[in-house]
């Protein structure tokens, strides 16, 4: 929750006062909140007979940067590195626009002030980036591993921090256990479990005509069950509520396991690890047909752009900006007939399980 400082100051600029997102730092709050620290240093910096016209100018360079920043937050930020890619290419809008705004001959520590302008920007959007639901995982990991072994004593020994380790472990293969699979990875992995559990009631020595048979039950649960699998993915918001389930689910079991008088700190912890899960499964959430067009033409964007030679202009640019644009559009225009046709938005099904 921001200060009372904050929020009057956000008010001054006309910036929302939006909580943060349970458990995530949107893009766009974040570059609100950046708005108000740029705020808060320009004002610091005015000297004591500063007037108003001085304080309206750092009211306007807040606004500027928030508005720059927000245009660069991903419509569709659902593929983390795609994501992370577009926050790069704004990054370096940004910094051209701050160097033409220098005139002729800048200093070097006026370029110096650009970049650190478009490090700060492509820094923010790209806190906004999602990440896939078991690098998600690793990192949330990671983070625990640190605070476990910055926990420790002084005189903490090799066998604690292997202690973090372990525990550190756990926490990611719990994490990766909580990623949601599709319908049909769900059917193939619970017939895999069908045809172990039947190879090995079998016993020591069963014959071929045995295993072909365990063979031929496991395959038929799994054309039984993908048969009932949708045609369609789950839309975004039943993918999240789904997750919203699970990791209550998970709280829930969490607190049970503390006993009758679980401590404040332990149900924390219990909140925390539900809202990881959450946050690890709503990643992986499928995206509607327009968003992967949005997606695909900011790549074609940015490939486009990485094949100009050196010397291209910003005709060229233009060109390639063009390209994208006309490819999301044909694109969505695409997905208007899918959509039509009541046809799926994702690859048949595969009958071959691989064992």
């Amino acid at each position: 929750m921001k200060n009372l400082k904050g929020m009057l100051l956000c008010a001054v600029l006309g910036l929302g006062v939006t909580p943060l997102a349970y458990g995530n730092t949107a893009c766009d709050t974040q570059c609100e909140e950046d708005a108000v620290v740029l705020f808060q240093d320009c004002l610091a910096n005015l000297p004591p007979d500063a007037t108003d016209a001085d304080r309206d100018a750092c009211e306007d360079e807040a606004r500027a940067f928030r508005d720059t920043c927000r245009a660069g937050c991903p419509d569709n930020p659902d593929d983390g590195d795609e994501c992370r890619d577009q926050c790069e290419q704004e990054a370096g809008v940004v910094f051209d626009e701050c160097v033409a705004g220098l005139g002729e001959n800048p200093t070097d520590d006026e370029i110096d002030v650009c970049e650190d302008e478009a490090h700060a920007f492509r820094d923010t959007c790209s806190a906004g980036c999602p990440m896939d639901c078991h690098d998600q995982c690793t990192v949330d990991a990671n983070q625990f591993f640190a605070d476990c072994v910055a926990a420790l004593p002084p005189d903490a020994t090799e066998e604690d921090e292997d202690v973090c380790k372990a525990d550190a472990r756990a926490f990611r293969d719990s994490c990766r256990a909580a990623c949601p699979l599709s319908c049909d990875d769900q059917c193939r992995q619970d017939a895999n479990q069908i045809l172990s559990d039947c190879v090995a009631a079998l016993g020591e020595n069963p014959t071929q005509d045995d295993l072909d048979a365990c063979d031929a039950e496991a395959d038929a649960f799994e054309d039984a069950c993908r048969a009932g699998c949708p045609d369609d993915n789950p839309t975004e918001d039943e993918c999240r509520d789904q997750c919203e389930a699970d990791a209550t689910v998970a709280f829930e079991a969490c607190v049970a396991l503390l006993g009758d008088n679980p401590t404040a700190d332990e149900i924390d912890v219990c909140e925390d690890d539900a809202r990881v899960i959450r946050n690890a499964c709503e990643a992986a959430c499928p995206v509607n047909c327009k968003r992967q067009c949005d997606r695909d033409a900011a790549q074609h964007f940015v490939d486009c752009v990485a094949a100009l030679p050196p010397d291209a202009t910003e005709e060229d640019e233009d060109v390639c900006k063009d390209e994208a644009r006309a490819l999301r559009d044909s694109c969505r225009d695409g997905c208007k007939i899918q959509q039509a046709s009541g046809r799926s938005n994702h690859p048949g099904k595969q009958r071959n399980r691989a064992r």
